[in-house]
């Protein structure tokens, strides 16, 4: 990644060139998704899933000067088989 100063440097511990921005912890998200079922015949249904991850704090360290937040949005598709 680019440090505040636009140099190439590493995000890997250990490497030459490494800069510390992001935490090592677990932080608080907010996830939000609904799903839907529907049926195309008596063994087939189809699913459609939306979802949004919304994370509360950044990921980047309080010394690092730009705050990072990312957030996710995602659709899941699929089909199930119903055996009888």
């Amino acid at each position: 990644i680019l440090d505040p100063g636009l140099a190439p440097k590493h995000i890997t511990p250990g490497e030459r060139n490494a800069i510390s921005v992001y935490k090592t912890n677990l932080g608080l998200s907010l996830y939000l998704g609904a799903g839907a079922i529907i049926p195309i015949n008596d063994n087939i249904t189809a699913l459609i899933e939306p979802r949004f991850l919304y994370r509360i704090k950044p990921v980047t360290l309080e010394s690092y000067p730009i705050e990072e937040k990312r957030h996710f949005a995602g659709l899941n598709l699929g089909i199930r088989y119903h055996f009888n």
